[in-house]
């Protein structure tokens, strides 16, 4: 009798959520899997408020043009014809602010904010199924999760072995609303699913870090501690996630672990205002039979 390998490198899941379902219920559901109630304060009325704009009447242009902790200031549009001159013409009807907590509107022009509110507050009393799937990548975030896009397309993850009570939960969080998580272990592998895995946790890390370094886009020498400390931290995140899927990683380990001390190199760059250094490319001793070669600037951690 063959026994069965009861080792596991993971699982695929997908999920299905329902197209509507009402804010009241997603409360619930989050108690239900033990989640933080934090994750439903941070679901921005922005996408709310897309949609509310969206029924508001034709030939309107709604542009996001500020933003901060605490509010989305809109501007509307309106946009009409001139037929006899073949020309379209604008005009700046009103500026639109909501505050992301509460999902208070406010305008330079009281009709349009009642309007907005309206709609708005219909809007806040549901959430969309791309809501849902937003909630759900969330959740992994929040938990120091790993959802590992296997389709380009997305809608498919590979989640590590080691992250299954956050694929519970979200699985008794879907269910509470009528939702549906599929999932399918994946036992010991051959090489053939051990290379994939790798391929994808390779694609993972580095959009990790690609996003990491999307956030140093701020950092200078007279940045707070506070915006130093998250990144320092993420930091140390990445590299803890990195030692633990080493393995799983296979040979691509060590390109990880290089990419991930240039990006903290650009880190401590950033943080002390070093400045780029442009290098000059060598004069050959006949530069008739040498194509020249561009100024290439080049940050100094690489």
């Amino acid at each position: 009798m063959t026994e069965t390998s009861t080792l596991s490198l993971g699982e695929i899941v997908t999920w299905t959520p329902p197209t509507v379902v009402e804010f009241s219920l997603l409360k619930e559901a989050v108690a239900h899997a033990g989640l933080d109630s934090k994750l439903l304060t941070e679901m921005l009325p922005r996408h709310a408020f897309a949609r509310a704009a969206n029924r508001l009447e034709e030939n309107r242009i709604v542009r996001k043009v500020d933003e901060d902790s605490t509010l989305i200031r809109f501007q509307l549009t309106s946009e009409f014809l001139d037929s006899e001159n073949h020309e379209l013409h604008y005009h700046r009807e009103a500026t639109v602010s909501v505050q992301k907590k509460t999902g208070i509107v406010e305008s330079d022009v009281s009709e349009v904010a009642a309007r907005i509110q309206s709609l708005l507050d219909a809007e806040l009393k549901v959430r969309k199924s791309a809501d849902v799937t937003r909630l759900i990548q969330r959740i992994f975030d929040k938990h120091s999760g790993d959802l590992v896009s296997i389709r380009d397309a997305g809608g498919a993850y590979f989640v590590p072995s080691n992250q299954e009570e956050i694929v519970v939960r979200v699985s008794d969080f879907l269910v509470k609303i009528d939702g549906k998580l599929r999932r399918f272990k994946i036992g010991a592998a051959d090489e053939s699913t051990s290379g994939s895995i790798a391929d994808s946790m390779t694609d993972h890390f580095h959009k990790l870090i690609s996003d990491f370094r999307g956030t140093l886009e701020i950092v200078t020498p007279d940045s707070s501690e506070s915006v130093l400390r998250r990144r320092r931290d993420r930091i140390q995140e990445l590299r803890f996630k990195l030692s633990t899927f080493r393995d799983m990683l296979q040979e691509n380990a060590d390109g990880i672990h290089s990419a991930l001390n240039e990006a903290e190199q650009e880190f401590g760059n950033r943080r002390t205002g070093e400045s780029l250094r442009v290098h000059q490319p060598e004069v050959a001793e006949d530069e008739s039979q040498v194509e020249s070669e561009p100024v290439e600037e080049l940050a100094l951690s690489f």
